[in-house]
């Protein structure tokens, strides 16, 4: 399946696992055995936006929707400018802190340039070629 997507596609499908895999950070910081991981900050909001734009990211990779990415992108960015906004105030919406900004704003920025990136230089694959011989016609 992979091959067959466009390499732009496969990174946006990569972002959008890591995004989905970015909300098992809540866990960690339980400390689950032995050892407790801290790195990021994440709540129960903060679950949530990593989990709807993760799987719109990994939809729109699938489809080769380059719209859902951009709303993937959208979403990460709008949670980081709020958290970064609310950071050390006594209303937090998302009840994290600078490494939530760091996590929603590298992920979406990520997105972000994948998903605006020029199409047509990119060496697509087979079903690129397809696509431009259709639009062409």
């Amino acid at each position: 399946m992979l091959n067959r997507l466009h390499r732009l596609d496969r990174a946006t499908l990569v972002l959008g696992v890591v995004t989905l895999l970015s909300s098992l950070s809540a866990f960690t910081a339980s400390g689950f055995g032995p050892y407790q991981i801290d790195f990021v900050k994440v709540r129960a909001a903060v679950i949530a936006v990593l989990l709807l734009t993760g799987a719109c990211a990994v939809v729109g990779a699938v489809l080769g929707r380059r719209v859902l990415a951009l709303i993937a992108s959208a979403g990460l960015l709008l949670a980081a400018a709020v958290q970064l906004l609310q950071a050390r105030q006594p209303t937090n919406w998302l009840g994290g802190d600078a490494s939530t900004v760091a996590l929603l704003g590298g992920l979406g920025m990520g997105l972000l340039a994948v998903a605006l990136a020029d199409r047509q230089d990119s060496g697509g694959t087979e079903r690129d070629a397809q696509r431009g011989s259709e639009r062409s016609s």
